[in-house]
């Protein structure tokens, strides 16, 4: 029939132009050293954190294929916990689950390791914290972070001698 020929054409819809790939990466990044610039400093205040929080998420949101943006978010929420500051199943949580979705982009992504090594502290998992934290080690020897993590769990396990030659590695 005739009904198909006096129908009316559907309406246009503009699309907006995409975004490539690289510029959501490059922005992803400006946005993750952005949130590092927040934390750096070890008097860094819970304030910094949530400005970091926020940079982090909008990273993500922007790249979601991003590594980085992904282990920065990790570490973000993992400094809270580290911290005291939100020990929350929810912050754990969202700490492991970007930690992971990190690892599974790039398995070796020592600061998505890190992120998921304080998680593991913090549910008193030292023996788990300190596998993740000799693998995330053998990648990035020359982290402080790595090895005072990795002298803490050991610590916490009883082993004090190896913990505090492993802690005095790091003063060196």
């Amino acid at each position: 029939g005739w009904w198909m020929f006096n129908r009316s054409a559907p309406p246009v819809v503009p699309v907006a132009p995409a975004i490539p790939v690289v510029a959501r990466s490059s922005e992803a990044d400006r946005l993750v050293t952005r949130a590092y610039a927040h934390f750096e400093k070890m008097n860094y205040t819970r304030a910094n954190l949530a400005a970091a929080e926020d940079l982090t998420r909008k990273a993500t949101e922007i790249a979601s294929d991003s590594t980085r943006a992904w282990a920065a978010r990790a570490y973000v929420q993992s400094c809270f916990i580290l911290r005291g500051w939100d020990v929350s199943e929810k912050r754990r949580q969202d700490a492991q689950d970007f930690a992971n979705r990190a690892l599974a982009l790039d398995p070796n992504v020592t600061e998505a390791m890190l992120a998921l090594a304080y998680v593991l502290i913090n549910q008193n998992a030292h023996a788990q914290a300190e596998v993740v934290l000799r693998r995330a080690r053998a990648l990035r020897a020359d982290d402080p972070r790595l090895r005072l993590a990795l002298s803490g769990a050991i610590g916490r396990q009883g082993r004090t001698e190896e913990a505090m030659r492993i802690g005095q590695e790091t003063v060196k």
